[in-house]
Protein backbone atom coordinates (compact mmCIF):
# COMPACT_ATOMS: atom_id res chain seq x y z
CA UNK A 1 0.00 0.00 0.00
CA UNK A 2 2.74 2.38 0.71
CA UNK A 3 4.31 2.34 -2.86
CA UNK A 4 0.66 1.73 -4.65
CA UNK A 5 -1.10 -1.00 -5.72
CA UNK A 6 -0.68 -0.80 -9.85
CA UNK A 7 1.95 1.57 -9.91
CA UNK A 8 4.45 3.65 -7.75
CA UNK A 9 2.68 6.16 -5.63
CA UNK A 10 5.56 8.64 -6.62
CA UNK A 11 7.01 8.09 -10.10
CA UNK A 12 10.82 8.93 -8.92
CA UNK A 13 11.09 6.82 -5.28
CA UNK A 14 13.89 5.97 -3.34
CA UNK A 15 15.44 6.59 0.47
CA UNK A 16 18.78 8.00 -0.22
CA UNK A 17 20.24 10.71 -0.93
CA UNK A 18 23.83 12.65 -1.37
CA UNK A 19 24.04 16.63 -2.79
CA UNK A 20 24.78 19.82 -1.72
CA UNK A 21 22.66 22.69 0.01
CA UNK A 22 21.50 24.84 -2.21
CA UNK A 23 18.95 26.71 0.14
CA UNK A 24 17.87 27.03 3.41
CA UNK A 25 15.77 28.59 5.60
CA UNK A 26 16.37 31.25 8.40
CA UNK A 27 16.21 29.36 11.41
CA UNK A 28 18.55 26.26 10.08
CA UNK A 29 21.78 26.84 12.03
CA UNK A 30 22.80 23.10 11.45
CA UNK A 31 23.38 23.72 7.79
CA UNK A 32 24.63 26.16 5.14
CA UNK A 33 24.31 26.70 1.51
CA UNK A 34 26.76 24.52 -0.05
CA UNK A 35 26.94 22.09 2.77
CA UNK A 36 27.57 18.48 1.15
CA UNK A 37 24.77 16.08 2.91
CA UNK A 38 23.90 13.07 2.81
CA UNK A 39 20.74 11.19 4.28
CA UNK A 40 17.55 9.46 3.71
CA UNK A 41 13.63 10.13 3.39
CA UNK A 42 12.41 7.10 5.36
CA UNK A 43 8.75 8.48 5.44
CA UNK A 44 7.90 9.56 1.93
CA UNK A 45 9.86 7.51 -0.58
CA UNK A 46 11.30 10.62 -2.80
CA UNK A 47 14.69 11.15 -2.19
CA UNK A 48 15.66 10.72 -6.06
CA UNK A 49 12.84 13.97 -6.30
CA UNK A 50 15.50 16.60 -8.35
CA UNK A 51 14.44 18.86 -5.62
CA UNK A 52 14.23 17.97 -2.01
CA UNK A 53 12.89 19.67 1.00
CA UNK A 54 13.89 18.46 4.64
CA UNK A 55 13.52 19.41 7.97
CA UNK A 56 17.30 19.89 10.17
CA UNK A 57 16.38 17.31 12.46
CA UNK A 58 16.03 14.86 9.46
CA UNK A 59 17.99 12.36 9.49
CA UNK A 60 20.95 13.76 7.39
CA UNK A 61 24.59 14.66 8.22
CA UNK A 62 27.36 16.39 6.55
CA UNK A 63 29.88 14.46 4.20
CA UNK A 64 33.27 14.96 6.15
CA UNK A 65 35.83 16.54 3.57
CA UNK A 66 38.15 13.47 3.85
CA UNK A 67 36.27 11.06 1.97
CA UNK A 68 36.84 10.78 -1.86
CA UNK A 69 34.29 10.50 -4.62
CA UNK A 70 34.37 7.59 -7.93
CA UNK A 71 34.08 8.41 -11.05
CA UNK A 72 31.77 6.55 -13.33
CA UNK A 73 33.45 5.63 -16.92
Amino acid sequence: MVLGITKPRNSIIGVELAEEIEAIGKNVKLFKNGDRVFGATIKNFVAYNEDKCLAEDAPIAIIPTNTFSVASS
